[in-house]
């Protein structure tokens, strides 16, 4: 997989953006095994999930990654679907945990956030 992913966002203000698509998917399974304590699985999910990153074409396709939480990316792993039960997110302690694994997950990779504008 490529690391990044630079586009023009003719989706919002045809600026130019970067999609730290590497980053991202690092993320991801950094809340599978790290966060959710859980295997990481090469199951059918994973695969269609690394697939589309890899294969990215315009801002649509990125928005489309960033429209859901990436818990939403990481539940879908570990259930095998792609629309994974998320009630174990729904406590506000849960909540507030995973925005401190991404902030301390940012700053470990010095970024803002997975996408930013160039």
């Amino acid at each position: 997989m490529e690391k990044d992913f630079i586009f023009i966002d003719d989706q919002t203000d045809g600026k130019e953006r970067i999609f730290y698509r590497n980053i991202f998917y690092s993320y991801i399974k950094d809340l599978v095994t790290d966060f959710f304590n859980h295997k990481l699985d090469y199951n059918e999910t994973h695969l269609r999930f690394v697939n589309f990153l890899e294969t990215l074409e315009d801002a649509g396709d990125v928005y489309f990654l960033m429209h859901e939480m990436p818990y939403h990316w990481a539940l879908s792993i570990i259930q095998n679907t792609p629309e994974p039960n998320e009630e174990i997110m729904f406590d506000e302690d849960k909540q507030n945990k995973v925005l401190e694994f991404c902030k301390q997950f940012l700053l470990k990779n010095k970024i803002r956030y997975f996408l930013e504008e160039l």
